[in-house]
């Protein structure tokens, strides 16, 4: 089951936002792909590896659960400073990769389980992310002249930026 609860600063989700969040945590949702494409250790640069298919089939366990509780903690957040990305960014001529800057579209959540059950991904000690839309590129390292390259994502989940559309996109 869903549950809304304040966010971290107190902010509060208005009921047009809880629709729409309930929305994008469908299986048949975008936000549902662009998480499956990008909410994952490529994408955050992170040293450690996990699968997003647990992740996304414990998170629609929790929701049609009777016991259990999805608690979306606040509404939709926006990263303000961003974060590299090991997903997207560009090759030098020397075949070295610089990341883009990246900023996310998300909400938070966290987990009550009332008795124990077996989860892969999720757990009720750790606040989690969901991505809402597609990451919007703030800045590339090298400027606009090399392409940008995404691995494994296809075009229509082409993140969000305000340059020209000059993709090289490994599928």
């Amino acid at each position: 089951m869903l549950e809304f609860i304040p966010g971290p600063n107190g902010e509060r989700i208005t009921l047009k936002d809880q629709k729409h969040i309930r929305e994008c945590l469908s299986p048949n949702s975008f936000s549902y792909h662009v998480n499956y494409y990008y909410n994952n250790n490529h994408h955050f640069s992170a040293p450690y590896t996990y699968d997003i298919e647990p992740f996304l089939k414990e998170i629609q366990r929790i929701i049609e659960s009777t016991t259990h509780t999805l608690q979306i903690m606040g509404g939709i957040h926006t990263d303000p400073y961003g974060h590299t990305s090991g997903l997207v960014g560009q090759y030098t001529e020397y075949n070295e990769y610089f990341p883009a800057i990246m900023k996310d579209t998300y909400i938070r959540f966290k987990v009550l389980m009332k008795s124990q059950i077996a989860l892969k991904a999720l757990n009720n000690t750790n606040v989690f992310h969901y991505l809402i839309a597609a990451p919007h590129i703030v800045k590339l390292q090298l400027g606009v002249k090399a392409p940008i390259t995404m691995v494994q994502v296809p075009k229509e989940f082409i993140p969000t930026s305000t340059y020209k559309n000059n993709w090289y996109i490994w599928v």
